[in-house]
């Protein structure tokens, strides 16, 4: 492996070799950039699953309260057996939330994992778990006076009392965790940091070879055994850093909960947040949240910027008449909307309010750019940008799933995307200063709005949902009018805007794509950047350097940036006409990918007539100075690669009749420069070369 910072560059014109810092930064953030996108995808899978358990938990335990209470106070008949399926419903997704760090642990060890994944996760499960044992091992209980003590308390969490004092059981620090008691719920922030470790472990040892009388323990069943002693490490490395971590994230939670005027601390099962006041300060926290978690949305980052907030205490802090203590937006909504309390206001914390703020312009505000979008697209265009647009907008509406929309204008129309940023923050503030408390299960679309919003308040907690339909009323014509200003303003080419067929049918095939990401044509990113490139016929070279792309085009404005975007690349660079197009895990695999989708291009007519195509060979001969001239015949992803005996012999101008864009000429080497059908044109010189 090549090490970092003693790589020299070229020599320059002084004959002395330079230290390149820029092209070294670069490298390292590209790697940091490609590693947190990552993280944010493995944490969308754990993710997935907390929208049904979140369902299953508040609908559960607000209903099977609910009726129970009328049984016991309105002298209600309401069968146990209906009451008892709530329960168990309300168990089943309660079970999920209260082991968050280990399914996350199993989730990003899983995410991270190069190969052989199930391993991984299971190598995940096991640390975890370990962890737990050892960190309520190391507190070596001991029994007396007919109680539970801590033999070992380095920083006095027990206070010298047994752990079943109500002292102790309601401190929020220990927790029962897979069976496991008076140990500590080190929740997702201790599961991500087991699942990234394992992780790195198995990718450097899942192949790992032994001398033969160890061969069994080789290759796989090796990660498992080190995840045993990784375990122990983190069980003692958490017994002694995780009270001052969660400590710091109390007082993190506390501290922006102070300058929101959000309440951090209640009594046991209380829920007081109709006593919330918002503040200017706390205005512009939200504002900012939603700004820059906007912002954040191209790069994939969103979803590490709001987990803490969600998951961990620094989202707040909320313990349930039991005893419980739910840490993070998350945990904290859904135990309240599943509580026994009727007549209240759910509470705001530092989380939750994080979550209300994008209903109003993911329902009411996106709608209306894509109407704006729509209204301005050329007359030839609007009945098929109608179809896209309007299917994106109803997805928005519903689900809240705004990328179809957002990508198709992210690349053409910078400052409408700042526009968009900002109008999310100020739906942020809306929903802060409105005291909004409407949860999130999949994303802020009308179907989580009318669980999470409705049906709550209609149980006895109220959620302010009815704010969002005022705010949404702001976010319309914003959303509307900003849109259709900038884009006629600044004439950018947004969907059905573009110059060309070509242009604007690629565009539309982007959208299109990312509206249904389970299509096949979603899925193969090498067909999404041959397409977004213009096609073959528009390309005359590609190079590859490390994780950048080079695209050399006929024309730079047949290219589509939302269906290369759908390649797997968040960057997408312009250079005269040339691309630049970045891909965090290296561009040589794309390449090749490329390669192998222009061998499934279909044969034009002209490749099928057999005398033209033989005509068209021969004159490639002739134009390398004959058959004899050449010595090697090859070729790379847009270049016929020949080594000639002669160099003076190559015909240029002979050469371009044949179809090339480019001859590139250099000692014996000759690159005839045809694009991507080059593949086909090798393999039939080659066929006819010593004929």
């Amino acid at each position: 492996m090549t090490k970092l910072f003693t790589r020299k560059s070229k020599n320059t014109s002084d004959g002395s070799d330079k230290f390149n810092f820029k092209m070294h930064f670069n490298k390292i953030g590209g790697h940091l950039f490609g590693r947190l996108q990552n993280l944010s995808r493995a944490i969308v899978l754990p993710i997935a699953v907390l929208p049904i358990a979140g369902l299953l938990l508040g609908i559960g335990g607000g209903l099977s309260a609910a009726f129970q209470n009328l049984n016991d106070t309105q002298g209600a008949h309401i069968p146990i057996g209906l009451i008892n399926i709530f329960v168990i419903m309300k168990a089943a997704g309660n079970v999920v939330f209260a082991n968050l760090g280990v399914v996350f642990a199993i989730s990003i060890a899983f995410g991270f994992a190069k190969a052989s994944k199930g391993v991984a996760a299971l190598s995940g499960f096991i640390t975890f778990a370990v962890m737990t044992a050892v960190i309520s091992g190391l507190f070596f209980p001991v029994t007396r006076d007919g109680g539970l003590y801590a033999g070992f308390d380095p920083w006095n969490l027990t206070n010298g009392k047994s752990f079943a004092d109500n002292d102790n059981k309601y401190s929020g620090f220990f927790a029962n965790i897979l069976g496991i008691s008076n140990t500590f719920d080190t929740s997702v922030l201790g599961g991500i940091l087991v699942g990234w470790l394992v992780s790195v472990i198995h990718n450097h040892s899942y192949n790992i070879r032994m001398p033969r009388i160890f061969a069994f323990f080789a290759g796989e069943r090796f990660v498992p055994i080190l995840a045993v002693f990784l375990g122990l490490g983190m069980g003692i490395g958490f017994f002694f850093l995780w009270p001052a971590l969660l400590k710091g994230f109390q007082a993190i939670g506390q501290g922006m909960g102070a300058a929101m005027n959000l309440k951090t601390e209640a009594g046991l099962g209380e829920i007081n947040g109709a006593d919330f006041k918002p503040t200017v300060g706390g205005a512009f926290i939200a504002m900012f949240f939603g700004m820059t978690e906007r912002l954040l949305v191209p790069t994939g980052l969103h979803h590490v910027q709001y987990t803490p907030f969600w998951y961990t205490a620094v989202g707040g802090t909320w313990m349930n008449a039991s005893g419980d203590v739910f840490s993070g937006a998350y945990s904290i909504f859904f135990a309240q909307f599943g509580s026994s309390a009727t007549g209240v206001h759910l509470m705001q914390t530092p989380g939750t309010m994080f979550m209300s703020g994008r209903f109003a312009f993911m329902q009411y505000g996106y709608p209306f750019a894509a109407l704006a979008m729509w209204m301005l697209a050329k007359p030839e265009n609007k009945k098929t940008v109608a179809g896209i647009l309007g299917s994106a907008a109803l997805t928005s509406f519903l689900t809240g799933i705004t990328e179809p929309i957002l990508f198709s204008f992210l690349f053409v129309a910078p400052l409408a995307f700042l526009l968009d940023a900002i109008l999310a923050g100020i739906s942020f503030m809306m929903a802060y200063c409105l005291n909004v408390v409407v949860g999130q299960g999949f994303a802020a679309g009308f179907i989580d709005f009318s669980f999470f919003g409705i049906m709550p308040q209609a149980l006895g907690k109220a959620t302010g949902f009815y704010w969002v339909f005022v705010t949404g009323l702001v976010m319309a014509p914003c959303y509307f009018f900003g849109f259709y200003g900038l884009i006629k303003w600044r004439n950018y080419k947004t969907l059905g805007r573009e110059e060309g067929a070509l242009a604007s049918e690629l565009a539309l095939q982007g959208v299109e794509a990312s509206l249904d990401k389970s299509t096949k044509k979603s899925g193969n990113k090498a067909l999404n950047l041959l397409n977004g490139l213009g096609g073959q016929s528009n390309i005359v070279d590609i190079e590859v350097k490390d994780q950048i792309l080079l695209a050399t085009l006929i024309d730079v404005k047949l290219i589509s940036k939302p269906l290369i975007r759908l390649s797997g690349t968040k960057s997408i660079k312009e250079k005269d006409q040339k691309i630049e197009i970045i891909y965090s895990d290296g561009a040589q695999a794309m390449q090749k990918q490329l390669q192998d989708e222009m061998k499934n291009i279909p044969k034009t007519n002209k490749e099928v007539n057999s005398n033209t195509q033989d005509e068209r060979l021969e004159t490639i001969f002739k134009g390398l100075g004959g058959r004899e001239n050449i010595t090697v015949l090859d070729n790379c992803a847009t270049r016929l690669r020949v080594t000639v005996v002669d160099i003076n012999k190559v015909d240029e101008a002979i050469l371009k009749t044949t179809g090339a864009i480019a001859v590139v000429k250099k000692g014996n080497s000759v690159q005839v420069i045809y694009g991507l059908e080059v593949g086909n044109i090798k393999n039939n010189l080659v066929n006819i070369w010593k004929v």
